[in-house]
């Protein structure tokens, strides 16, 4: 397992502006073989999802800042990861840039495969990255859990569809898969604060079993997460393995982590997106329908982007803004309107038309 290095004198601390600090002069062989796994898991996320990060008009880009959307980020955030190895500092710094200008440019790209490893490579080659990514993993092994038990889709079929996906006849099965999914993300988490060592054969079991679950001989999906899955399960393993018990004592380091704990909450608030809420496979998100007639489409994604639709309901009314034709109608479902469904015309002006209570 990789190990802390002590601090000394060739591991400074830096005082840059952007807020790189404590980055490590050298790297002990466990934190360089960490450096490359990230690195590697990054690339190949990014190969995977290759017409993710190129401009194009199906689906249509949406974009916060337009003039972003011509950029060729796949080779940019390629020449990045290739920097990010010559000198991590820098090169991570550059990373970080464009993948979050890459993300401007298309908010298609906010999916939190990219976010994680990004951090993962933070961690690798900084001491402050290896004491705060903790927290983001404690965040998301935790909200991992509470977002299923706040989801009315994890008690209903979303769990005979992920078993049914996997080759597994989900009769009988689903409540005892549902609720053990649960139980062991959010021991995870809790162990990930005041015991970890004793996560680690959870934080394997958790990330490896997506592995497997979502692989060519089961499920046969979303193949985007499995590098980062892998890199979870080896990097979270080694965290965990030097981390000490209990919360920080004070300092920057508390309320960084209070805020991280506390973030992915704003997700019900509407004012956090799927992707930075650490919403995983609970099916309680924003759902699109555009109907014309007696024939209706769902807003997925997927196809050759391999990562599914950033399911909030402004991105929503936005690619709606962009595809529908004239008499369409848009349906929105969320799990944050109290039951509403919202409905939108596309017409001579794009028109907000109604809403009514599911029954």
């Amino acid at each position: 397992m990789a190990a802390v290095e002590p601090r000394s004198d060739r591991t400074p601390k830096c005082h840059c502006p952007i807020g790189l600090a404590e980055w490590s002069w050298h790297l002990s062989r466990w934190r360089l073989f960490g450096l490359w796994l990230t690195v590697a898991a990054q690339a190949v996320t990014v190969a995977i999802t290759w017409p993710l990060w190129q401009a194009r008009s199906e689906p249509p880009q949406l974009p916060l800042l337009p003039q972003l959307a011509e950029w060729p980020f796949g080779l940019l955030l390629w020449a990045s990861l290739a920097l990010t190895l010559i000198t991590p500092r820098w090169g991570w710094g550059s990373h970080l840039a464009l993948l979050l200008l890459g993300i401007a440019g298309d908010q298609f790209r906010l999916q939190p495969q990219f976010i994680g490893l990004a951090l993962l490579i933070w961690a690798t080659a900084s001491p402050l990255g290896w004491r705060i990514v903790r927290w983001y993993l404690v965040s998301l092994w935790l909200w991992a859990g509470l977002h299923k038990v706040l989801s009315a889709d994890w008690w209903g079929d979303y769990p005979w569809s992920l078993l049914s996906q996997a080759g597994m006849d989900p009769e009988g099965k689903t409540l005892l898969f549902a609720s053990g999914i649960i139980a062991v993300e959010l021991a995870l988490g809790l162990f990930a604060i005041w015991r970890p060592r004793w996560g680690i054969p959870l934080c394997l079991l958790v990330h490896f079993g997506v592995l497997v679950l979502f692989s060519p001989w089961l499920a046969n999906r979303n193949y985007s997460v499995l590098p980062w899955n892998v890199a979870m399960a080896l990097i979270g393993s080694g965290i965990l393995w030097t981390s000490s018990a209990g919360l920080p004592r004070g300092g920057k380091e508390f309320w960084t982590a209070l805020f991280l704990l506390l973030l992915p909450g704003l997700y019900y608030t509407g004012w956090l997106d799927r992707g930075l809420a650490h919403v995983l496979y609970a099916g309680n998100v924003p759902r699109g329908i555009i109907a014309t007639g007696g024939e209706a489409r769902e807003i997925e994604g997927w196809g050759e982007l391999a990562v599914p639709f950033p399911a909030q309901e402004r991105l929503l009314i936005e690619y709606f803004r962009l595809v529908a034709k004239p008499a369409e109608r848009l349906l929105i479902r969320s799990p944050f309107t109290g039951g509403r469904e919202r409905y939108f015309r596309a017409d001579a002006v794009f028109s907000f038309c109604g809403a009514r209570r599911r029954r």
